[in-house]
């Protein structure tokens, strides 16, 4: 057979098959080119998952008339224009294939309107090479595509996408990596003409973090660390997970982004990965969002059609840089209170960090024995046990035997045995944690939670002058006239009926002329509810080690619902042979 050139028709279908390989990749491609266009807002639109309609609408500043023939044309782009501009790429797109492959294998209507022109033009367009006529329409300054029937003239192609019901889940997950990197963005997403999502623009960047929290639901933003640093002409920024949380859940979540564009990278995942087995000595891969900007020509974006990955010119100083910064985070944050920090005569700090927390359920995992030992000096490294007592002492002095119908633990404390009720012993060691940490001036642990509640004038006079006596309880609020703007709560006000249970707070405060730090604590102990959880044995150890150390007085005058002292003696004689 002889060497031939190609028919547009089969090359542009060759083209179109690394390009346009389901519903997901045109949506992909057409939010790109919105972007490169500056839009602001930009409306997203599919039919039965994409197979049967897609448009984007958005308010770029459009496509000239005399361009829009051109813009379904293989190779044509406004991007590059000379080899020298693929070393300095700073937009999405640029290889001037996506809306020529996108023609090929569906039938596609564009719609624009450039900036400052008061008329917009349409044409249409399939997969044959009939001519393509220009009309005029109105239409707002931006551009609209319809993406019909895709692959009704490959119908091959279908066969190789087994699950069609799936591809919505790809589509959400295209739309969700474009939402995390363009916080700018209005993105509105609708299903068969359904409201599905609705991402509002964020301007300010302390705000970001609430983006990741509507996009991942179970995603509990107060296990992240913020990462961000500069070095040179790289900037890194985004957030990682704390270690203890990555057990039980988003396992999966790895994002990264290079200037905006999600990618795949195994030297910024092999960097985290290794950053965190220095810090906890345990390989397993762990949750990330981050944002790498550099200069387009230190990287080559050019490599597959996707444009999904990216190769580092100095991939040897992008690793040091990601993998330092990461550990670096992890190091300064070890000292994240769990108990609170708690200073000796030497002024040194004796803690048990969330770390433990992390190393305790990782040898409930069963880990190597390895493992185990690397954890246990790490406890012992950070100086957690007092002075005052030996390391011996404190571990032979409380005593977990077993947990006994998951609420209950037989416990061993000089020379006598007793059943104790994890959760109300819990309850009464986060009373003393809390009393502990504002008799020592320090920040009790908080997260966020934003509530916004209605006050009277006199609510208001009464908070305003109590305000710096509550913030010491770690709410974190701005008071006004005639409400109350919350941002942050203590963790031991974390339960099911968080709502009501604030509103009752910030009601007793208010209506408390002389309220005081004593009558704050009686209405944390008398209002906030024992937890009603199944206990593990190594939990259980965590909190008896917490309590030898807050209130140790507790087990020699305890509270008859708290425990009960068991008769050895009495039992040995009714045994007794």
């Amino acid at each position: 057979m002889p060497i031939r050139i190609l028919p547009i028709s089969v090359s542009s279908q060759i083209t179109a098959g690394e390009i346009i390989e389901r519903p997901s990749s045109v949506i992909k491609e057409l939010l790109e080119n919105s972007i490169d266009a500056e839009s602001k807002n930009i409306n997203i639109n599919i039919e039965q998952n994409g197979f049967e309609s897609i448009i984007i609408k958005d308010d770029g500043y459009g496509i000239d008339r005399n361009e829009l023939l051109l813009a379904i044309s293989p190779h044509a782009t406004s991007k590059i224009f000379d080899v020298s501009d693929l070393s300095i790429i700073n937009t999405f797109g640029f290889r001037g294939e996506a809306l020529s492959s996108i023609r090929s294998v569906s039938k596609i209507t564009l719609m624009s309107c450039f900036k400052d022109n008061h008329i917009g033009w349409k044409i249409y367009a399939d997969g044959s090479n009939k001519k393509t006529t220009l009309f005029p329409i109105a239409h707002p300054v931006g551009t609209t595509v319809i993406v019909d029937h895709l692959f009704y003239n490959v119908p091959v192609r279908l066969k190789f996408i087994k699950d069609k019901n799936s591809e919505f889940l790809k589509i959400y997950d295209v739309i969700k990596k474009i939402a995390l990197s363009h916080f700018e963005l209005n993105i509105f997403f609708k299903k068969n003409k359904n409201v599905i999502v609705t991402y509002n623009k964020i301007t300010n960047s302390e705000n970001k973090i609430f983006r990741l929290k509507q996009i991942f639901n179970q995603l509990d933003i107060n296990a992240l660390l913020m990462v961000n640093k500069k070095i040179n002409n790289v900037t890194l920024f985004g957030w990682v997970v704390y270690p203890s949380y990555f057990i039980d859940s988003f396992k999966n979540i790895q994002y990264c982004y290079i200037n905006n564009r999600f990618v795949y990278n195994n030297i910024i995942s092999n960097a985290v990965l290794n950053a965190y087995y220095e810090f906890t000595g345990v390989k397993t891969n762990r949750s990330f969002i981050l944002y790498i900007n550099i200069p387009p020509y230190e990287i080559d974006i050019n490599i597959h059609p996707s444009k999904s990955q990216v190769r580092f010119h100095k991939s040897n100083k992008i690793y040091d840089f990601v993998y330092n910064s990461i550990l670096n985070i992890l190091k300064r944050n070890q000292n994240q209170l769990f108990l609170y920090n708690i200073p000796s005569k030497k002024k040194e700090k004796h803690y048990i960090t969330d770390f433990y927390t992390f190393c305790f359920k990782l040898i409930k995992k069963k880990i190597l024995q390895q493992q185990k030992e690397f954890l246990f000096q790490n406890i012992i490294k950070n100086n957690f046990f007092l002075e005052q007592k030996s390391k011996n002492q404190i571990l032979s002095s409380l005593k977990l035997l077993i947990i006994i119908k998951k609420y209950y633990g037989l416990i061993h404390y000089i020379n006598e045995f007793i059943l104790i009720s994890f959760p109300l012993a819990e309850k009464i060691v986060n009373q003393y944690k809390l009393k502990f940490c504002i008799k020592n001036s320090i920040n009790p642990t908080s997260y966020i939670f934003e509530m916004k509640i209605v006050i009277t004038s006199k609510q208001y006079k009464v908070l305003f002058k109590n305000q710096l006596m509550i913030f010491k309880f770690g709410f974190d609020f701005i008071l006004l006239k005639k409400y109350i703007n919350l941002k942050k709560i203590p963790c031991i006000l974390k339960e099911k009926n968080i709502d009501l249970l604030i509103l009752n707070f910030f009601t007793f405060a208010s209506s408390e002329n002389e309220l005081n730090i004593k009558k704050i604590l009686e209405w944390f102990y008398n209002n906030i509810s024992t937890k009603k959880k199944p206990w593990n044995y190594l939990d259980g150890i965590l909190l008896l080690l917490e309590l030898e150390y807050f209130c140790p007085f507790i087990l020699k005058k305890p509270d008859f619902k708290l425990s009960c002292k068991i008769n050895i003696d009495e039992a040995l004689c009714i045994l007794k042979i």
